[in-house]
Parts: C-alpha cells; sequence; structure tokens
C-alpha cells in the first residue's frame, strides 16, 4: 500500500464520515513535477502532529479512502508522463488527444467515486496532485449542492483556455470550473502571477472575485487590519465553500518544493486565520482539495507544511455540520 491508511491521530478510528481521496497525478504540471508523490508525503510526515484543536474540539483520526482509485491512478500518471515529455518536444497532436483524453478519464473516474461518497451522506477532501485534479470532486459536489461558492487559495488565476494545448492544465482549473460547472461564486486569494487573458476574464466575469497579493499587501500598507481584509474576502462568499487550497498560494519559504512557486504569498498565520474565519462567520465548507504538495528529498518541510493545512481542512470540514 502506497500510502498509511490513517492519518494525524493513529490510535483512534477513522472518521467515517469525511471521505479523504488522494489523487497521485501530475501529468500537466509544467514546470517542475513531483506532486503526484504528494499524498503519501503528507500520510508519512501526519505521525508527527497532535490531532487535537481546542477551537474546534475534534480529536478524531482521518484516513485516505478509494485506494483501488488511488493505485489506478498512479499507473495512469506513470504511463503519462513519458507522453507529455514526448509532446512538449514534438508537439504532436497524436500525443496530445492522449494525454486530453487520459485527463478526461481521471475527472470522470473521481466525479463518480465522490458521488458516491457524496450520495452515502459523506463529505469529501482531495490531495494532490496537481491543481487539475479538483475539476472531478467539485463537479461532483455540483450535483450534490445547489449552491455554493469557491475560495481559491493560489499563487495563480488558473484562469487560462488550455495551456500547452491541454484542456484540463493545471493551469486552465478554474476556468474550466467556470465554464462548466454551476457554482455560484470563484473567490480567488493570493494571486500574483497571471497573464493577459486571465486578467481579462476574470475582470469580465460577474462571479469573480479576484484578491490579489498585490491587493492585499497595498492594504496592510495602508493601515488596514487584516482582519478587515478578511472580512471582504468572506463577503463575495455564499452560505456553503468549497476550498480549493493550491500550497503556493502560501510564501514560498512554507512550500519550496511546490512545482511553480512564486514569490510573495500568504503567511502560514494569514491563511489559518482566513479559513477559521469561514466557521465563524457561520458559513459552511461542503469539502476541500488540497493541492501542489511536493516533497524534496533533502526536507520534510513541504509535506510538513501541507500535513498541517491538511488538518484544518478537515477540523473546518468536520464542524461544518456537528
Amino acid at each position: 500500500m502506497p500510502f498509511s491508511e490513517r492519518l494525524f491521530d493513529i490510535d483512534s478510528a477513522v472518521d467515517p464520515y469525511l471521505k479523504l481521496i488522494a489523487v497521485p497525478w501530475d501529468v500537466t504540471a509544467s514546470y517542475r513535477k513531483g506532486t503526484s508523490d504528494g499524498p503519501s508525503a503528507i500520510s508519512k510526515a501526519s505521525v508527527q502532529i497532535d490531532a487535537f484543536d481546542d477551537e474546534f474540539n475534534l480529536d478524531g483520526g482521518v484516513g485516505f479512502d478509494g485506494i483501488e482509485f488511488y493505485n489506478r491512478i498512479q499507473k495512469l500518471n506513470s504511463d503519462l508522463l513519458p507522453v507529455y515529455e514526448k509532446y512538449c518536444v514534438s508537439k504532436n497532436l497524436d500525443l496530445l488527444n492522449k494525454i486530453n483524453s487520459a485527463s478526461q478519464r481521471l475527472h470522470v473516474d473521481l466525479e463518480s467515486l465522490c458521488l458516491k461518497f457524496l450520495n452515502e451522506g459523506k463529505k469529501i477532501g482531495l490531495v494532490g496532485g496537481e491543481h487539475s485534479v479538483s475539476f472531478g470532486a467539485i463537479k461532483a459536489a455540483s450535483q450534490k449542492y445547489d449552491d455554493f461558492g469557491i475560495l481559491h487559495i493560489d499563487a495563480h488565476m488558473d484562469l487560462r483556455k488550455s495551456y500547452q494545448g491541454i484542456k484540463h492544465s493545471h493551469a486552465s482549473i478554474m476556468r474550466n470550473v467556470i465554464e462548466e460547472i454551476d457554482v455560484q461564486s470563484l473567490t480567488s486569494v493570493g494571486v500574483r502571477d497571471y497573464c493577459k487573458e486571465e486578467f481579462e476574464f476574470a475582470q469580465g466575469h460577474p462571479k469573480i472575485n479576484v484578491f490579489s497579493d498585490n491587493r492585499i499587501r497595498e492594504s496592510l500598507f495602508k493601515s488596514h487590519s487584516y482582519q478587515e481584509i478578511v472580512d471582504e474576502i468572506l463577503s463575495t462568499l455564499p452560505k456553503n465553500v468549497w476550498i480549493s487550497f493550491d500550497i503556493d498560494g502560501l510564501d514560498p519559504s512554507l512550500c519550496p518544493g511546490t512545482g511553480t512557486p512564486v514569490p510573495g504569498g500568504l503567511g502560514f498565520n494569514e491563511a489559518n486565520h482566513l479559513l477559521r474565519s469561514i466557521l465563524r462567520s457561520n458559513r459552511k465548507v461542503l469539502g476541500f482539495d488540497l493541492v501542489e504538495v511536493t516533497p524534496e528529498p533533502s526536507s520534510e518541510w513541504n509535506e510538513n507544511v501541507g500535513m498541517r493545512i491538511l488538518h484544518l481542512l478537515c477540523l473546518l470540514t468536520l464542524s461544518s455540520e456537528r
């Protein structure tokens, strides 16, 4: 088995209410590979955390589900990585079609698995893998819940129509969500790297709100409190929220191994306060994805930080209905 069955508190029963799905996929990662190893590295690092949290008063274990799915996707990812490398050199359309077809298969299979758990009355959390993996889970959530918005923490807008010809690229995830899934709103926080196409698309779309890193820092430099900024962010979110957390939304000193690091970003405590403020504002977390955690051989820092963000996302999701 590629990762331990239990996370966080290995002595307690796995919580049956939250289904945690690992997706070892980084085929479309365009700068640095390795995020497919994120779930197993996070699981290994989880033995280091004390799971108790006094605000939520929860001290239960959370474990990965869908092991058969994990193994199947891991093999598909391994088979497709050399195809992607060849495509980047040759731009061969047959290779591109193979990548797009495999990506579509991933999203359909993941949507089916997530919908199964949702129909059983569970909530779901996704652990990537690159950011493109979020699509199937968010689509499944849209079939279960009528109205929800997305809190998207990321260094990038991820609003490209496609990237390198790949429709379901990590750089296109939120464009695909907005165009193909019925969500109430998209609020992106910490963004600091984007192209003109993405900027103009966001500016012209009524559902999209962008709190760029520059916008946040300008407010802080002008003596606005961080709480004021958080309140403004929350005002763009509806009652029900899906959290899509790309680890590169954090300052890269916290995640130096991530695939596309960008200077700037949220500090750990800033992210922690923003996430906790969702429940404090009487909103509900319907589910989440945590993506782009990439372990480095010389350090366990990336997975340690990722594991602590994952722990908080689990607590928020479990506490939303209790």
